[in-house]
C-alpha cells in the first residue's frame, strides 16, 4: 500500500507538471479528467474493502471445543460452516480489492501515457497560436483606429463648441448693437418731432 501511494503521488505530480506544459485538445483533457476521476474512485473503493476485511469482517468461530457432544458437534459444523462463508467473504472483497487496486494502476499508467504523448501536432498547433496571435493584432489596430476617430471627433466637438459659444456672443453682441441702434433712432426722431 505504501509503494502504491508513493507511486500515485510521484504519478500524478509529474503528470500535472506535464499536463501544463504540453498543449492538449479539450477532449483529450476531458478524458485524462475521467481517467483520473475513475483512478481516485477505484483506490477509495479498495480502500474502503480493505478496511472492511480488517475491522468489520473479520470474525472467526471457535471449531475446537474440549467436548466432542452431539450438540457441539452441531455447534462445530455451524461454526465451521459460517467461517467457511466469512473466509469466501472475505476472499470476495480482498479480491476485489486486488482487482481495483490493478485498475487504478493501469488507469493511472493510461492516464500517464495520455498526459505525456503529445497528440496534437505541435506545428499545428503553433500555426493556431500564430493565427489567433494575428487575430488578435487585428483587433487591437481596429480598436487603435476607432480611439484616434473617437479623439478626432472630440476635438471637432470641441471646436464645434467653441464656435458656437463665439457666435453666440456674437449674436448677443449683435443684439446690444440692435438695441443700441434703436435706440440712437429714437433719440434723433425724438429731436426731429422737437425740430419740427
Amino acid at each position: 500500500m505504501l509503494g502504491v501511494t508513493i507511486s500515485v503521488t510521484l504519478i500524478m505530480g509529474l503528470s500535472q507538471a506535464l499536463y501544463n506544459s504540453f498543449p492538449m485538445l479539450t477532449s483529450l483533457k476531458v478524458l485524462a479528467i475521467i481517467i483520473g476521476v475513475y483512478a481516485l474512485s477505484s483506490m477509495i473503493l479498495a480502500t474502503s474493502l480493505s478496511l472492511n476485511i480488517l475491522g468489520k469482517n473479520n470474525y472467526v468461530y471457535d471449531i475446537s471445543p474440549m467436548d466432542k457432544s452431539t450438540n457441539n458437534l452441531e455447534a462445530i459444523a455451524l461454526n465451521a460452516e459460517i467461517n467457511s462463508l466469512y473466509n469466501v467473504k472475505r476472499n470476495n472483497y480482498l479480491f476485489t480489492s486486488y482487482r481495483l487496486i490493478i485498475n487504478f494502476l493501469v488507469s493511472l499508467l493510461v492516464l500517464f501515457l495520455l498526459i505525456t504523448l503529445p497528440f496534437v501536432n505541435t506545428k499545428a498547433s503553433l500555426q493556431i497560436i500564430q493565427d489567433k496571435q494575428a487575430k488578435i493584432l487585428v483587433e487591437v489596430d481596429i480598436l487603435e483606429e476607432k480611439q484616434q476617430l473617437q479623439g478626432q471627433l472630440l476635438q471637432k466637438l470641441e471646436q464645434n463648441n467653441l464656435i458656437k459659444d463665439n457666435m453666440l456672443k456674437e449674436l448677443e453682441l449683435i443684439k446690444s448693437l440692435q438695441q443700441s441702434q434703436n435706440d440712437i433712432i429714437n433719440k434723433i426722431n425724438t429731436l426731429q418731432k422737437q425740430l419740427k
